[in-house]
């Protein structure tokens, strides 16, 4: 049976850097982000999490708090992960504390990944908008 961890990590912890080579490889590679926009200032205020499968990290994600609620941000699998219900279960297990806190949840999707998010309990709020170059939809989560 696969193991499937979810672990937090600190901006100045050394497991901080395997959480950037992930979205190096997902955002700026894959996708053409730039690395300016990337890698921001929230990174230092924002708690960070890593996905391991049978020991290898496949997926990051960082969470923080706005005026707004939690936002989920920095999202990704490594391709070779993805279509296994990994991002299912990490966003389940990212959202599980806040949901029992009652918090406000959202998210700013990318387009390719918004039926995905909708799966998982988001809904789409607003109109579509671009940032770095890549069409996104602000999402929040419902009660489900």
């Amino acid at each position: 049976m696969a193991q499937i961890l979810v672990s937090k990590v600190d901006f100045v912890d050394k497991k901080f850097e395997i959480a950037r080579r992930i979205r190096k490889e997902v955002f700026v590679l894959e996708q053409g982000v730039d690395p300016e926009l990337e890698y921001d200032k929230y990174d230092e205020e924002a708690s960070h999490f890593l996905l391991s499968f049978d020991g290898q990290y496949v997926g990051v994600a960082r969470k923080r708090c706005t005026e707004q609620g939690i936002k989920l941000e920095r999202f990704a699998i490594i391709s070779s992960f993805r279509k296994k219900g990994l991002g299912s279960l990490f966003v389940s297990k990212l959202l599980e504390p806040d949901i029992k806190l009652g918090y406000k949840l959202y998210l700013n999707s990318q387009d390719q990944a918004v039926d995905f998010y909708l799966k998982t309990g988001f809904k789409i709020v607003g109109k579509p908008f671009y940032e770095a170059n890549i069409l996104h939809y602000k999402m929040e989560f419902i009660e489900q």
